[in-house]
C-alpha cells in the first residue's frame, strides 16, 4: 500500500468522529496535568498516590483506546473506533503495557540502576531536559545512550508486536510469538513499518517537548499554555489516530 493511501485513508479516519477526538484529548491532557491541578499540598501524600493512581488508569485507558482502533483496522473495519466498551479497552490497555514494559525492561532498568534516585527518575521517564542534559553531560552519559539505542530498537521490533497482538485478540502471549512477529514485519514491510514509526516517534517528540513554544506564544488559560492544549486537545489525538490507523492498514489482510 503506497504511503499517500495510507496518510490519506488516516487524517480521513482520524477526521470522520470528533468526539473520539475530543476523549482521547482529554485523557492526554489530563494524564499530563493532573499533578499539576490546584489543591495538590507540597510533599508525598494520599493525595499524591490517588492521583498516581488515577494517571495509571487513564495511561491504560488510552493504551487500549488505542490498541483496538489498530486492532479493528487490521480486520478491516472502516467506521472509527468508538470510546465504549470500557471494560475491553481496560484489559487490552493492561495486556498492551505489560507486554511493553516487558521489552523495555533493559533500557529502563539501566536508567534506573544509574540514578538510583525515584524523584530524578521520574523526571527522566517525564522526558525533563533538564535533568536528561545534565545527566548527557556526565560520566555516566555511555549508559543513557545504550539505554535510548535500545529503547529505539526495541520499540521498532514493538511495532511488529502490536501487529501480532491486534491479530490475536490483544493476548499477552501474540507479544512474544517472534516467528509470526517477523511474519507481521514481512508483510507489512521493513520500509512502510519504518515511516510509521518515525512518525509515532515524531508525535512522541513533539507531545513532550511542547513546552518550548510557550515563549513564543505567551497566551495562558489559567496556567496552561494554549500552544500545550491545542496540542493535547487536538492535534496529538488527530496524529495518534492517524498513525495506529497507519500502522493497522499495513497488515490490514494478513490473518493470524
Amino acid at each position: 500500500m503506497k504511503i499517500k493511501h495510507l496518510l490519506n485513508d488516516a487524517i480521513h479516519y482520524a477526521a470522520a468522529d470528533w468526539y473520539n477526538l475530543f476523549i482521547l484529548g482529554l485523557i492526554l491532557f489530563l494524564g499530563e496535568n493532573l499533578y499539576t491541578l490546584p489543591g495538590n499540598p507540597p510533599g508525598f501524600d494520599i493525595y499524591d498516590l490517588t492521583v498516581i493512581m488515577f494517571i495509571a488508569f487513564l495511561w491504560i485507558l488510552e493504551s487500549g483506546y488505542i490498541f483496538r482502533i489498530l486492532e479493528e483496522t487490521v480486520s478491516g473495519s472502516t467506521k472509527s473506533s468508538k470510546v465504549n466498551s470500557i471494560k475491553s479497552i481496560l484489559i487490552h490497555g493492561i495486556n498492551e503495557n505489560i507486554v511493553m514494559f516487558i521489552y523495555l525492561s533493559i533500557p529502563l532498568v539501566t536508567v534506573g540502576l544509574v540514578i538510583l534516585n525515584g524523584k530524578i527518575f521520574l523526571k527522566i521517564l517525564e522526558m525533563d531536559p533538564n535533568t536528561i542534559l545534565s545527566y548527557l553531560q556526565s560520566s555516566k552519559m555511555i549508559y543513557f545512550a545504550f539505554a535510548l539505542i535500545s529503547a529505539a530498537l526495541i520499540y521498532f521490533w514493538y511495532m511488529g508486536v502490536l501487529l501480532n497482538m491486534a491479530h490475536s485478540s490483544g493476548t499477552i502471549n501474540s507479544g512474544f510469538n517472534m516467528n509470526k512477529i517477523r511474519q507481521r514485519f514481512q508483510n507489512a514491510g521493513i520500509k512502510n513499518i519504518f515511516f510509521v514509526y518515525s512518525f509515532i516517534i515524531f508525535i512522541t517528540l513533539m507531545l513532550l517537548f511542547t513546552f518550548s513554544t510557550y515563549d513564543i506564544v505567551p497566551i495562558y488559560i489559567y496556567k496552561w499554555n494554549i500552544i500545550d492544549i491545542i496540542m493535547q486537545f487536538i492535534i496529538g489525538p488527530f496524529l495518534i489516530i492517524s498513525a495506529f490507523r497507519m500502522l493497522g492498514l499495513l497488515d490490514q489482510k494478513l490473518k493470524a
